[in-house]
Parts: C-alpha cells; structure tokens; sequence
C-alpha cells in the first residue's frame, strides 16, 4: 500500500502535518506499550515533540486486500529509536494496521495494534 509506506515515512521524518491526512478521524491506535491514542492524541505527540522517531526500519510488510476491496490489513516488524516523554528508548514489535476506503473516497488509516517482540 502507497498509503503505509507514506505513514512510515512520516514517522521516520516526525512530521505529523504529513501523517494527518492518512489518519482516520475514528482511528484507534495501540501501542505496543499498550497505550491508546486517537488521531488528535498521536498527531499532538509528533507535533510537540512527545514522540519523536530517532531511527525507524519497518521490515516483514505483508498486505492482504480484504473482502469488497474496501479495506486492507498490513502487518509487518518495526525497529525504531524513540524519544517518549523525553526518554529514549528501543521499540521493537510486529504490528497489525487495517486502511479502509472512506466516504471521501481517500484510503486512511482506521486502527493499529503493536504487540512487543524479544526478537526479530
């Protein structure tokens, strides 16, 4: 998906006014913490400077277009540094993200789950 890959690189470059337009106004997104953010929450950390994404490397990427061709699931590994709350700290879990077609038409982003791994 052309949308995933714009998502990873807004993370990398920390910029949350690239991010905003692939988010999804009902978006849930879960941290591998087991923190949950809305849109507002999340975009708000990356503008802030709560979050910042020191070094990101997504790796495993699968895409599976789901029935109706209105949404798709993508899982894939992400390795990042990370500054959170001023701490630094290493991030590394797989993750399960569902796009759907929205009434505008636009593909956003609807929810995100990260689950902590030991390895890669």
């Amino acid at each position: 998906l052309n949308e995933e890959a714009k998502r990873c690189q807004a993370l990398v470059d920390n910029s949350a006014e690239a991010l905003a337009p692939l988010l999804s106004s009902r978006m849930v997104f879960v941290h591998s913490s087991g923190v949950e953010d809305s849109r507002s929450q999340l975009l708000n950390k990356l503008a802030n400077g709560a979050l910042r994404c020191l070094a990101v490397r997504f790796t495993d990427l699968s895409v599976q277009i789901l029935p109706g061709e209105q949404s798709a699931m993508v899982s894939g590994v992400v390795d990042a540094q990370v500054v959170l709350d001023g701490r630094e700290q290493r991030v590394l879990s797989r993750y399960l993200a569902v796009w759907c077609i929205e009434s505008d038409g636009a593909l956003r982003l609807l929810a995100h789950q990260g689950t902590p791994l030991t390895h890669a």
